[in-house]
């Protein structure tokens, strides 16, 4: 009989599901002492389920080992430092977790997200699926669509602490969800304040600085690229056309109006298109270029490199509102090859990543991640950062039906890529490219 206050998970699709032996170790690194005494606090206060799915005691009476893989998004090719530091980021909480349930083991592996429906398929066909995945709200939903991960539901001690939105992100029909936010990344303006001292306020404005010998950076993701849909006039166009609504006259000229002005900012000699966000971040840190829309997972390896030189901003609006940014909600999927014993660790793992403390200790650690835990407010007052990223945020909320109906295995979002780079490039006219647009965006991909 499953413990009071724990996930309640739903049946894995029927298939062969045998329990894996693992033979890797893992180095230990101790939790500090305050957060230590934290925790023990909180359990102590009866706050178990929202620590540990399971309500392991203080013991660690958990033992077990899972394999959890981190998705990233955005790159053609996983680099040694890219791997590097998206591992070193989730080994802090596989750590702390580790020491307080010394007989859990927990081996991280990268993959790039658009593998990851081929990647699990494949794995889940031999029995050796991965029991957690960190991964973009719209690849878990993806994924469970198929069959490749499991609902989970939660019970109010767990859900009671997550953003609203971030829950209805991640709902499914009858109280299922497609996986357990853990926090957000939105998107953001980076810039060289050596060379840019005051970041562009609008797309008119960022277009004038190219002018004046600033290096421009934009990627050709049509979901990275799509925050100058709105300031541009577009926003309201995509979003009758992804809920199936016919195009009218006006919004069929409020596409065309934007794709035109990415083909026309291409012949300006100092705006670059780049295939990805990586390639815009390599571009900034080695100083060819001096500002990029990137998202604020890569805030970290920015900061490292760059140091005082980095400056982050909201990104500019114009003539027809704000931009209209993508915020990427990160969550937790589960996988169905995973024993009852790597279930409950998996559970008890994702459970303590919202915990508040984690939360907070997260945003404060990293300044480049929004909590998912209502009750955890980001300290802007100590941060411009963390208020350009909440800024952010609350922008990107109009553009959650886009990243929700394209996700990074969405066919038709690397058709719509290929689309772009033939028009930026000229290889078609912007009312070409228009028609082409939407007759894509309205193709429901299959299973």
């Amino acid at each position: 009989m499953q413990p009071a206050n724990c996930l309640n998970t739903a049946e894995p699709i029927p298939r062969a599901a045998p329990t894996r032996r693992h033979n890797q170790s893992r180095r230990f690194t101790l939790l500090s002492a305050a957060l230590r005494s934290s925790l023990w606090g909180l359990l102590g206060a009866g706050a178990c389920a929202l620590l540990a799915t399971g309500c392991s005691s203080r013991d660690g009476d958990l033992q077990g080992r899972i394999e959890l893989v981190v998705g990233v998004s955005g790159v053609d090719q996983l680099s040694y430092d890219l791997i590097k530091e998206r591992t070193n980021q989730i080994n802090q909480l596989v750590s702390d977790f580790e020491q307080l349930h010394p007989g859990v083991k927990v081996n991280v592996g990268v993959w790039r997200e658009q593998d990851f429906e081929r990647e699990v398929r494949q794995r889940n066909a031999t029995g050796l699926g991965p029991d957690l995945m960190f991964l973009s709200s719209p690849m878990a939903r993806l994924l469970v669509r198929n069959g490749l991960v499991r609902a989970v539901r939660f019970p109010a001690e767990v859900s009671k602490q997550l953003d609203g939105s971030s829950i209805h992100n991640m709902s499914l029909a009858g109280g299922w969800m497609a996986g357990l936010p853990v926090l957000q990344e939105p998107q953001v303006a980076c810039f060289d304040r050596e060379r840019m001292t005051d970041p562009p306020d609008s797309i008119q404005g960022l277009l004038e600085s190219s002018e004046t010998g600033r290096e421009i950076g934009m990627a050709l993701d049509p979901v990275d690229l799509y925050w100058t849909a709105g300031p541009l006039g577009a926003n309201q166009a995509f979003a009758e056309l992804l809920r199936g609504q016919p195009v009218t006259d006006d919004q069929r000229q409020q596409i065309r109006f934007w794709l035109t002005w990415l083909q026309n900012s291409n012949k300006l000699l100092r705006v670059n298109f780049f295939a990805n966000e990586e390639q815009l971040v390599q571009g900034l840190m080695e100083r060819r270029l001096d500002w990029i829309p990137c998202h604020s997972s890569n805030m970290q390896r920015l900061r490292k490199r760059m140091g005082r030189r980095l400056g982050v901003s909201v990104l500019p609006g114009d003539f027809a509102g704000e931009a209209t940014p993508t915020t990427r909600l990160r969550v937790w999927a589960f996988g169905v090859n995973s024993s009852a014993n790597q279930r409950q660790i998996s559970e008890s793992f994702a459970a303590f990543t919202v915990n508040p403390l984690i939360q907070r200790n997260l945003t404060l650690h990293t300044l480049q991640m929004l909590p998912v835990n209502r009750f955890v407010p980001p300290p802007v007052g100590s941060s411009s950062v963390l208020q350009a990223l909440v800024n952010a945020e609350q922008q990107g909320r109009a553009t959650e039906s886009l990243s929700l109906s394209v996700p990074a295995g969405d066919p038709r979002r690397k058709n719509l890529e290929r689309l772009l780079m033939r028009l930026v490039f000229g290889d078609l006219t912007p009312d070409e490219a228009t028609a082409q647009v939407i007759a894509i965006v309205r193709e429901r991909p299959t299973p």
